[in-house]
């Protein structure tokens, strides 16, 4: 099957206001299906269960049914592609610089703390023009 060329823009991609599935789903399907299991789909998760818990279907189906009621319950578990590049967004060398000037500004801060700490361990307080007071 293939698409019209000229529905596409130079990107490769549909022109805003043109459909790649014109069909598209049919009109009231999801009302007609609502309809047939009842709203709250209670046939359809009975059916699933009937099937899971049948121990003359083959496990495949008997999967697929406990898949089906799971994730209509309880939501799609996430799935996460593996990312084949160790860097794929390039960010690497602007986040190690991050957390250098981190770590440069926490050294100086340690560096400070230590100055105005006094051998009993109390901070001296320093005036506005930096030097220490008691």
């Amino acid at each position: 099957m293939s698409t019209n060329p000229e529905k596409r823009n130079g990107a490769g991609q549909f022109a805003p206001g043109v459909s790649g599935n014109p069909g598209g789903r049919p009109k009231g399907i999801a009302a007609k299906a609502r309809e047939l299991c009842g709203d709250d789909g209670e046939l359809l998760a009975q059916f699933w269960l009937d099937a899971m818990n049948n121990t003359e279907e083959p496990m495949t189906a008997r999967l697929k049914a406990s898949e089906l009621l799971v994730e209509r319950g309880y939501g799609k578990a996430p799935s996460f592609v593996p990312i084949g590049e160790e860097d794929p967004l390039g960010l690497k060398e602007d986040i190690d610089r991050g957390i250098d000037s981190i770590m440069d500004e926490l050294a100086v801060r340690r560096q400070v703390k230590a100055v105005h700490t006094s051998p009993n361990g109390s901070v001296e307080k320093t005036s506005p023009n930096g030097s220490a007071s008691s």
